[in-house]
């Protein structure tokens, strides 16, 4: 089903639409919030919210006959597959000793002090470096324009902002000491704006609130002032969006409303945009598209953004990004289209692409409990030192886009643990790890 004839279907039944999304998401929300416990979490949006709005999609489209029982059923299964070890791996009690991530986060502790002066240092630099290279003009017409070329040091810089802002945010909740929240806030706001993402301020959001809880242990409590405080911030962030979707439907030429005669234009594009949440499934599951994807190397494409798609395609001499499963479901209804685009590669849909009905449940299964198991890991380490807590919450929130699109999501966990090995490596070499650094090795991730 292409995207208009979907809208026109979908506007034509926005209450049953509605009634499915609201009743989704609020479940979705009271199931995992019993062990997020947060109701500020950015597992909510990934989650609760994202897959709720998706979720709904695909329900009505089942209801209305537009969708195979045989997809539907995959569908039901590998979600709840997927929530299962989620919600079971989140309450393991396995102390993580002899992880990976502990052992490193425990041999570099000890030099915490050189290590966030150093992390700042390079991001300083990465950033006048960044500066160096790039045009002011083209900076504000297109950063995705303006980053071409500069793709590494992007990236880079992407996963440091999460750390350096949460480490920072940290040493200002136990000190209180203002400098450390302008430090914070400087770092988030500079590297959104660099990283050209419009989530990325979103979650840099997050990923003070993800600190804020596992140091204070702290949480909005249902009452007057919390639900007037999410209110107002509620309709500055509507504010803020339909603003700027203001000015891109002048850039585009969107200029009057196509399913909702009489309704702001903004109003319009944001509701497209919430629906875009499930684009995947109804570009995909209506007419079999999704039987015709084909995948020869679901490892490699898995690591494709890993290593850069650039990169894997000189290699191996294949093109992955016209072979992303997104890209492909997009190519089926628009062939001519030269524009790089298409829907998001689901967990779910990746998955059985990949892997088939059976293996994408068990692919479902693996990406719940890879979840699962570092969100215990953020329960745990409310004693911890700033430096655990802070890539532990860097971790936290470039490990969720995995429910986006697992290759993405593997290469920002990768990159979290690459900048936590090279620190290991950069002590060992100029300060020395100090031997001692295991006694601290009791303590719980």
């Amino acid at each position: 089903m292409r995207d208009y004839v979907f809208f026109e279907f979908l506007f034509g039944n926005y209450i049953e639409y509605i009634t499915y999304a609201l009743l989704i998401c609020m479940l979705l929300f009271l199931l995992s919030n019993r062990k997020i416990k947060n109701i500020m979490d950015p597992f909510h949006f990934f989650y609760a919210f994202t897959y709720g709005t998706g979720y709904a999609i695909i329900l009505i489209l089942y209801v209305h006959g537009y969708v195979d029982i045989y997809y539907f059923s995959y569908l039901l299964l590998s979600g709840s597959v997927f929530f299962i070890m989620f919600y079971c791996s989140s309450s393991s009690t396995v102390k993580y000793k002899n992880s990976l991530f502990n052992r490193l986060s425990i041999s570099v502790m000890e030099q915490e002090s050189f290590l966030i002066k150093f992390l700042s240092i390079v991001y300083l630099v990465l950033f006048v470096f960044y500066l160096s290279q790039i045009s002011v003009a083209m900076f504000f017409t297109s950063r995705f324009e303006a980053n071409r070329g500069l793709g590494i040091i992007v990236r880079l810089m992407d996963a440091l902002r999460v750390i350096l802002a949460g480490w920072y945010f940290y040493y200002y909740l136990r000190s209180h000491k203002k400098r450390y929240f302008i430090y914070a806030i400087f770092i988030s706001i500079v590297g959104a704006l660099i990283s050209g993402a419009k989530f990325a301020f979103l979650e840099q959001i997050y990923v003070l609130c993800v600190v804020g809880f596992i140091t204070t242990r702290k949480t909005f409590r249902f009452n007057l002032k919390s639900l007037f405080l999410i209110l107002i911030i509620a309709i500055l962030f509507l504010i803020f969006s339909l603003y700027f979707i203001s000015k891109l439907s002048v850039m585009i030429g969107y200029t009057s409303s196509q399913y909702i005669p009489g309704a702001p234009v903004a109003i319009e594009l944001l509701l497209l945009r919430i629906l875009a949440n499930g684009d995947a499934y109804y570009l995909s599951l209506t007419e079999h598209v999704i039987d015709k994807i084909i995948i020869e190397h679901p490892w490699l494409q898995l690591l494709s953004n890993t290593f850069g798609n650039s990169v894997m395609a000189k290699i191996f001499n294949i093109d992955f990004s016209n072979l992303d499963v997104g890209r492909q479901i997009w190519l089926y209804w628009y062939p001519n289209d030269p524009v790089m685009r298409g829907p998001t590669n689901h967990f779910d849909l990746a998955g059985y692409t990949y892997f088939g009905y059976i293996g994408g449940i068990i692919f479902s299964a693996v990406i719940g409990y890879v979840i699962g198991i570092i969100n215990s890991w953020k329960l745990k380490c409310d004693n911890s030192s700033a430096l655990i807590v802070a890539f532990v919450s860097a971790l936290y929130c470039r490990s969720l886009p995995i429910i986006y699109n697992p290759s993405v999501g593997i290469a920002y966990m990768i990159d979290i643990y690459a900048i936590l090995f090279v620190s290991l490596v950069l002590i060992t070499l100029f300060k020395g790890a100090k031997k001692n650094a295991y006694r601290h090795s009791n303590r719980n991730l």
